[in-house]
């Protein structure tokens, strides 16, 4: 979860960094909320929004677009997670608990690719 004194709403210094190296294209892969405020949601999830965050950087023709394909992907992945047998394996435990996890709020989720241009 984020720290309640950051702001998803302005773009990361990472994209901001790239803006002003000179960076003509940006794209990036992420999550968004399905419906914002989602409270099954950690704060920061609820509260991003990629396309405010690129115009906030400077960015001109963005794009955030479904990828809803990936998002059934992911959850193929989590659902073999799920049912695999850890035994005493701590690393497949950990991989079978983020499973668990993260299929409690896929329904809540939407996979986007998000892409901008510098003027």
């Amino acid at each position: 979860m984020a720290p309640k004194d950051v702001d998803t709403t302005v773009a990361h210094t990472a994209t901001v960094h790239g803006y002003w190296m000179g960076s003509k294209d940006h794209f990036t892969a992420s999550w968004e909320a399905a419906e914002r405020g989602d409270e099954r949601l950690p704060e920061r999830l609820r509260r991003l929004d990629l396309g405010t965050g690129f115009r906030a950087a400077g960015f001109i023709d963005v794009e955030v677009t479904d990828r809803p394909h990936w998002l059934a992907c992911e959850r193929s992945v989590w659902q073999e997670a799920v049912a695999l047998d850890p035994g005493g394996d701590p690393a497949l435990r950990s991989f079978h608990d983020e499973g668990v996890r993260s299929l409690e709020y896929s329904s809540a989720i939407r996979r986007v690719m998000a892409s901008a241009t510098a003027p």
